[in-house]
């Protein structure tokens, strides 16, 4: 009789972790095959508006890009709430102390988005011109569909786009931790969703990165589609550059690189060109590392 009941217990404990792994194989978060090879195959395309492919290239350039544009989006640490707020500008900051102040705008006062931990969300404040004391509190309707389920959401990387708008990646929980771009159009006083993304699998706390080309064009990489290879071990296996300009106001995907082809492990743009060094490092004992270039010469003007 207690060899049945073993048999029992083992069968349903069996059935029931097949079933969980099956779950989470749908849901895209678990790869049982995963240590063993690699996943399917990543394939990159390019926007047709490009008008050009990626070219092989002998090494990274080691010259600075011709094109400098200071940020008008500055990563902050603030202290004391509402009108009393101060802001100070430091290299490094937790989130929960995390702003970023945003000045420059076309006919607006400077603002600032604020995380605010104790009510589990960012603000969004108008700031005095010459103080950069916040003044009055901005209004952030809904920007997600699923926000009322949401138990927080934070602010974690802010990127200046043209024409008053504002990049803002966003984390929240719902109920795991996820990660999406969001634009907040400063003239409209709204926030649409733009793409969900993973943090780089390399490095947990970068989820975007932002170039401005020139003063009506930005270029933004993001991350996406982490897959596991084995223990510690992540990939993002697509990485994304988006143009961001007067004729895409909402950002024109020109490139979704595929990890066969490598992650960006570093880019610059010189001229109208953009340079990646890439690397996929999927099981190699020395990762593989692509010299590459694309002309964006139809599409920066």
């Amino acid at each position: 009789m207690n060899k049945l009941l073993v048999r029992l217990v083992v069968i349903l404990m069996t059935i029931g972790i097949n079933l969980s792994i099956v779950n989470q194989a749908q849901s895209g978060e678990f790869n049982m095959f995963s240590f063993f090879s690699k996943s399917n195959k990543a394939p990159t395309n390019i926007s047709p508006l490009v008008g050009a492919e990626l070219t092989q290239e002998t090494q990274f350039p080691q010259i600075n890009p011709d094109i400098a544009i200071r940020s008008h989006c500055r990563k902050m640490r603030y202290e004391g709430k509402s009108s009393a707020t101060r802001f100070i500008a430091t290299d490094r900051v937790e989130t929960p102390e995390l702003a970023f102040v945003v000045d420059g705008l076309s006919g607006k006062n400077p603002l600032a988005l604020i995380n605010n931990p104790e009510e589990g969300r960012f603000d969004i404040w108008s700031l005095d011109a010459s103080t950069l004391k916040p003044t009055l509190p901005i209004d952030i309707p809904t920007f997600h569909p699923r926000q009322n389920k949401w138990s927080s959401f934070f602010i974690l990387d802010v990127a200046c786009l043209p024409n008053n708008q504002v990049l803002i990646a966003v984390g929240y929980d719902d109920p795991t931790t996820k990660y999406a771009l969001f634009i907040f159009d400063i003239n409209k006083t709204s926030i649409f969703h733009i793409a969900d993304i993973n943090s780089n699998a390399r490095n947990h706390e970068k989820y975007m990165e932002y170039k401005a080309l020139n003063a009506d064009s930005v270029l933004v990489l993001y991350y996406s589609d982490t897959k596991r290879e084995s223990a510690e071990i992540y990939h993002n296996y697509y990485n994304h550059l988006l143009l961001f300009n007067s004729e895409h106001p909402r950002g024109l995907e020109i490139l979704k690189l595929g990890i066969d082809i490598g992650n960006i492990e570093q880019w610059t743009v010189i001229g109208n060109k953009i340079f990646l060094e890439t690397m996929d490092s999927r099981g190699h004992q020395e990762p593989k590392r692509s010299y590459l270039s694309l002309d964006l010469s139809k599409l920066i003007k």
